[in-house]
């Protein structure tokens, strides 16, 4: 059975449309299996399975969690994903829930990966109602409902019992830095090992990632994943030997037809455009 990185989308009220993902193929060239789970509250599958994301209650932290995690032992169960080697990695609300899932007993993960996410509802709430007050029909009114009276990852912080790696822009607009901060504080405050990293620069969505962030960014993922998650020591040998900074940036570039030169040279000179198809590598064998 493969490793298994589950990788909910953000939103949460949007859904995972089949096509490329750059972070998915990294994560498969790896040799990694991702999935990438559609749980209550995602769109285009009908008005009942939307709301039951907030209709009863906000359920983020609770049924919206436990989708993710039934995917995941369905994988297990089928013989296609390794008990042993089970991780979370999300951005925004998929961040949110990777620390849910640091937090969740009994466990089934090894380690779990937080981007941009939502650490403190409260503190969410009051960007929503916000943003409603500047524009009625934002669609907030949902985002309100549902974190109300979901679990807040802040209130969980001393149940987290697993490797954990934080990761946050320090100009994000939609999900703000203080998120990660007072987070990263609460986990220090009661004696939790954990990793951080600041994209310096980088705003919320991963479309704003430059180069430069996606570099360190993926470096640090891949490494985490390998040395302080599954333990794979052959596996993590491999990968460092494979991760050296020209390499990775070549791959990377063929890999998510991302210019040399990173973003930063494509908006610099606005004749490229991005290539209309993307060659994808294979993974390795299963074990």
């Amino acid at each position: 059975p493969y490793p298994l990185v589950v990788m909910p989308h953000g939103g949460p009220f949007v859904s995972e449309n089949p096509s490329y993902d750059g972070w998915a193929q990294l994560l498969a060239n790896y040799g990694y299996m991702v999935f990438q789970p559609q749980y209550r509250g995602s769109t285009a599958y009908g008005l009942e399975f939307y709301q039951s994301a907030f209709i009863d209650g906000g359920e983020g932290g609770r049924k919206m969690q436990d989708d993710k995690d039934d995917g995941a032992l369905y994988l297990v169960d089928q013989g296609l994903a390794d008990p042993d080697r089970l991780a979370m990695f999300g951005w925004s609300y998929g961040g949110y829930a990777a620390l849910i899932a640091a937090a969740r007993s009994p466990q089934i993960y090894q380690c779990a990966i937080a981007g941009a996410a939502v650490a403190d509802n409260l503190q969410q709430l009051n960007y929503y109602r916000g943003q409603m007050a500047r524009f009625p029909t934002s669609g907030s009114l949902e985002q309100i409902k549902m974190w109300e009276e979901s679990v807040s990852p802040i209130k969980e912080v001393e149940n987290v019992n697993i490797p954990l790696f934080v990761i946050h822009g320090s100009v994000d607009q939609r999900v703000p830095p203080e998120h990660a901060e007072k987070y990263i504080k609460a986990l220090k405050k009661h004696g939790i090992p954990h990793k951080s990293m600041w994209l310096e620069g980088a705003d919320h969505f991963y479309s704003t990632l430059f180069y430069r962030h996606n570099m360190k960014f993926y470096s640090a993922l891949i490494d985490f994943l390998a040395n302080d998650c599954f333990g794979d020591k052959e596996m993590a040998a491999a990968e460092v030997a494979r991760i050296d900074a020209d390499s990775m940036a070549t791959s990377l570039g063929q890999v998510a037809g991302i210019p040399r030169d990173g973003y930063e040279g494509r908006m610099n000179r606005s004749r490229l455009k991005a290539p209309s198809t993307f060659v994808l590598r294979e993974s390795v064998a299963p074990n």
